[in-house]
């Protein structure tokens, strides 16, 4: 073969790949385009931009009956489904049970351990002293209070009230405050992801007057009822923490990971259950790694996990986990007013 003719062949099969990409773009985009407005279709609106305009209530009812659409075309129930997450689940448990722990990798994740203070929610509905530590109800606020609103100007839901001396002995790192109060705001109506530009939806406060100054604060007016959440009093443990394998950088096998730091902890974390809600210590992520994206100076100050309480619940995403962060320098100086948020869900 002659080199005109090479030449030929390159540019016929060169043309030929082109004409192929161009018809796996345009499968691509036709599939996009379809699985779009299935999606459209299954939620009921003709804009996925209407979809994120619904309050959180609305957006939940409407994906809850877009996953039963999508159970019954695979024809598998709801049931059947979660039986199937829960035994991928207990495959996933006995591989990291299975592992060997690295002794040298062990080592390493012990220099990373921080206690964090366990909350333990009530299982039921319950009354709580003013003053004491608690999620929902009316807040235990000095007269002085103005209420949280958004950047559209409506209420921010209360979530959780921490009376700090009720944590200090848990506090093993002594980095909270020892006295006062530390109160938790979030937009539970439209659950913003992350605080963006002049976004509102998210608040700290802290109080540290005199306590018998506090007294249940009215809801506002105008506060949607989807941020009034039933109260609940709380219970507190001191725990070791250590590092999500997605924020530990010196391992590439999770499994070997999770095993070392069962032995670096002296006990298997998975005994501390699915419902998480902590204030210190890392952050049981799940999605992507938080502490990549704000950096050393970001400490978690909190993290909310969906939950049950009687009648009533919180619901965070589609049962997931809101994590508060805060810079060291700013906790250490009873600093409150430049927190980061992050939503993560399933």
């Amino acid at each position: 073969m002659n080199n005109t003719d090479m030449n030929e062949l390159m540019k016929n099969l060169s043309d030929a790949e082109a004409e192929l990409l161009k018809n796996m773009d345009e499968y691509q985009r036709n599939m996009l385009e379809r699985a779009d407005e299935m999606m459209k279709s299954m939620l009921g609106v003709d804009d996925l931009d209407d979809f994120m305009k619904m309050s959180k209530k609305e957006q939940n009812e409407r994906a809850e009956k877009m996953n039963d659409m999508l159970f019954d075309m695979m024809g598998i129930s709801k049931e059947e489904a979660m039986a199937a997450e829960k035994e991928m689940l207990m495959k996933s448990k006995e591989g990291r049970t299975n592992a060997v722990p690295d002794p040298e990798l062990a080592d390493n994740i012990k220099k990373y351990i921080k206690n964090a203070v366990y909350i333990k929610p009530e299982k039921s509905i319950s009354e709580v002293e003013a003053g004491h530590s608690k999620i929902g109800g009316m807040p235990d606020m000095p007269s002085e209070f103005e209420w949280y609103r958004n950047e559209s100007g409506e209420p921010l839901g209360f979530v959780m009230q921490i009376n700090c001396e009720e944590i200090h002995s848990y506090d093993k790192d002594g980095i909270f405050p020892e006295s006062g109060m530390l109160y938790f705001f979030y937009d539970l109506e439209n659950q913003p992801w992350e605080l963006c530009d002049d976004e509102q939806g998210a608040a700290v406060y802290y109080y540290n007057g005199d306590m018998d100054e506090l007294a249940p604060l009215e809801f506002p007016s105008d506060i949607s009822e989807e941020c009034i959440v039933e109260q609940c009093g709380l219970s507190f443990e001191s725990r070791p923490d250590v590092p999500c394998y997605e924020d530990y950088d010196d391992c590439d096998d999770w499994e070997v990971y999770y095993a070392s730091a069962v032995s670096a902890l002296g006990f298997d974390p998975d005994e501390y259950g699915d419902i998480r809600f902590k204030l210190g210590g890392y952050s049981d992520i799940i999605q992507n790694s938080i502490n990549e994206e704000f950096g050393e100076e970001y400490i978690q100050l909190c993290q909310l996990d969906t939950y049950e309480n009687g009648n009533s619940y919180i619901m965070y995403g589609d049962g997931g986990r809101l994590y508060y962060y805060i810079k060291a320098s700013d906790l250490a100086n009873r600093k409150f007013d430049e927190i980061q948020i992050r939503l993560q869900c399933f």
